[in-house]
């Protein structure tokens, strides 16, 4: 996804979005701006989350990356294989822990920028929420494994 949109797109394409409909705006004090623009952006990191789902899983693969004279093919392979696997886990996981995990792995989004998209008051505590993910994400690839062995 990342490949697909800029971090920095997404904000300009929500401050841009934004600013016709802020005189809608109801101030409700210190802060009341900060969480409506935290909604509105989370709203649009998760549409592109979607949009990135709805993508065919071979645009996940790099053509270079096979051709590439360091790389097999059977590399590629392997590496669609596992992007599948990720992927697969990935949707088994609630909405929080996918925002969690591809907005820090795919978007490359900072602990701060995380803590205001998941709503977390600091960045470590955006942190705690993002390692969670990944170990919930590892267990699901696991038990996924162990269901193909079967």
């Amino acid at each position: 996804m990342r490949s697909a949109i800029d971090t920095s797109d997404v904000i300009q394409d929500t401050m841009v979005a934004t600013l016709p409909k802020l005189q809608h705006f109801d101030y409700r004090g210190p802060g009341s701006l900060r969480s409506y623009l935290r909604v509105v952006f989370s709203n649009r990191v998760r549409d592109e989350i979607r949009k990135a789902r709805r993508r065919p899983r071979t645009a996940d693969v790099d053509a270079g990356l096979m051709s590439s004279p360091n790389r097999s093919p059977l590399d590629g392979l392997l590496d669609r294989e596992t992007s599948e696997r990720v992927l697969a886990a990935l949707g088994a996981l609630d909405e929080r822990d996918q925002l969690a995990v591809i907005g820090r792995y795919q978007l490359e989004y900072s602990y701060d920028q995380l803590a205001v998209i998941l709503g977390k008051p600091t960045p470590e505590a955006a942190r705690k929420v993002v390692a969670r993910a990944i170990e919930r994400l590892v267990r699901e690839m696991a038990r996924v494994d162990e269901a193909d062995q079967d």
